[in-house]
């Protein structure tokens, strides 16, 4: 029997991802929850603790640690150290954030025309405090991530497998080291457990869906602009802002009742999961001007009940998406005549099937199965 140790922070993902081992490997996975205070708010796998940055540092470093251990799952690699055994397998689950810094050279490429004014003029919009403080979080957290990189280096050349959001993004990667990891495709979360739930949501509406979070690299303003272009628009605008900057959305948040012509509903409160995937299944159009992957499961969720989604071109979701033979468009095409023409039957239906092909779930419980016996 396999004995697999993941390590995390306090994500909401990381149940689906945990969820996939216990399958494949039932009672044989533990869960150390690393962060230097008490409350979980996210994860509910029972097989958990919560440790210290610090004790995990000097435990790490006893070989009693480690005793029994066959495989060590890393849920992202954010700020902390840990000394894993040559003889241990680790694997690498990556979430985006954790690596975009080693793709783009800095924050800045992330953001849209709208979005890098918002960083350098104070007077775009009121707030103007917020906007100064906004710019100057910005260079501290760049400065910050620096200091850290030495930390996230280290992991990554003991990382053995390493499974991107897409694998295209794998050769994206500015690898600091002569050694880089062998390249597994794996995702969080399956069709039957979480995007497409039997009995679950069907597309009731057709409202338009905004983003995914109140965050700057969603490049929400621009694409407030572009739907301010589009013609005849009577649908109401949905915006989840409920995680992110609480100041950067409230900006947004006036910005789109001030110039969507429509009604605006913007989503800044806490909501449960499955009620939160009702009301954006009434959005038959999905906005996403993202420069990276992000939202990928408000984008799984929404292809699979028929919506027509729409990316950045130069998001590599985008050309992933295209290459499988998906029915997705980009964001020039907010202005053309048939913006909103809904997606016919025969795509909606080409769209489930590559949906499974990928996130179904004997899919995922494969590709886990190969995560943890394949040969290195």
């Amino acid at each position: 029997m396999k004995n697999i140790l993941h390590l995390s922070a306090d994500e909401k993902f990381i149940d689906m991802g945990i969820s996939a081992f216990e399958m494949v490997y039932p009672a044989s996975n533990t869960l150390l929850v690393v962060q230097n205070h008490a409350h979980i708010k996210h994860v509910n796998f029972k097989n958990k603790k919560i440790i210290s940055k610090k004790k995990l540092a000097s435990d790490s470093k006893k070989d009693t640690f480690w005793l029994g251990v066959d495989a060590v799952v890393l849920h992202s690699i954010f700020a902390y150290t840990v000394n894993i055994p040559k003889n241990i397998r680790v694997i690498w689950l990556g979430f985006g954030y954790d690596y975009y810094d080693f793709i783009f050279k800095n924050e800045f490429e992330l953001f849209s025309q709208k979005s890098l004014q918002l960083m350098s003029n104070k007077q775009l919009m009121q707030g103007e405090g917020f906007i100064v403080k906004l710019k100057n979080a910005i260079k501290l957290l760049i400065f910050f991530k620096y200091r850290q990189k030495k930390q996230k280096i280290k992991i990554m050349e003991r990382v053995d497998i390493f499974c991107p959001v897409l694998t295209s993004e794998y050769q994206a990667i500015k690898w600091p080291g002569k050694n880089t990891p062998k390249l597994m495709d794996w995702n969080y979360g399956t069709m039957e457990d979480n995007w497409a739930k039997e009995n679950a949501n069907v597309l009731s509406g057709k409202n338009i869906l905004l983003g995914n979070s109140a965050t700057l690299t969603c490049n929400h303003l621009d694409g407030i602009d572009l739907l301010c272009k589009a013609k005849n628009i009577g649908s109401k605008l949905i915006i989840p802002l409920s995680y992110g900057n609480k100041k950067y959305g409230e900006l947004v948040k006036k910005y789109a009742h001030q110039h969507f012509s429509g009604e605006v509903l913007a989503l800044d409160g806490f909501m449960p999961f499955d009620e939160y995937m009702q009301l954006i299944s009434s959005c038959s159009f999905v906005i996403m001007p993202h420069k990276r992957q992000q939202g990928v499961g408000n984008i799984i969720a929404l292809l699979n009940l028929g919506a027509k989604v729409f990316l950045d071109k130069r998001n590599l979701l985008y050309t992933f998406l295209k290459e499988k033979g998906f029915f997705v468009f980009c964001l020039e095409d907010i202005v053309s005549p048939d913006f909103l023409t809904e997606l016919t039957q025969e795509q909606i239906e080409k769209n489930k099937i590559y949906l499974y092909e990928i996130w179904g779930r004997d899919s995922i419980l494969n590709k886990t199965k190969m995560l943890i016996e394949c040969p290195l």
